[in-house]
């Protein structure tokens, strides 16, 4: 992957920032594994169709196990 940001402070100024960069980094680069264009990939994940985009390539998302409720 390019370098995409440069390193000014050596962190992200809120645990929500550095989130967000990698939740959009992960997306850009699943959509270029399957050939797509980044600015197109945007404009999936704008339309709202970013995760039916991927489910359709890679299958369901994994939902978390639900724990046992104690009787």
């Amino acid at each position: 992957m390019s370098k995409v940001k440069m390193k000014v402070s050596g962190c992200f100024r809120t645990l929500a920032y550095g989130e967000a960069y990698a939740r959009i980094s992960s997306y850009l680069q699943s959509m270029e594994a399957l050939g797509y264009n980044p600015l197109v990939a945007i404009q999936i994940a704008l339309a709202g169709n970013a995760v039916a985009t991927l489910e359709q390539d890679y299958g369901p998302t994994p939902t978390p196990a639900s724990t046992p409720t104690e009787a």
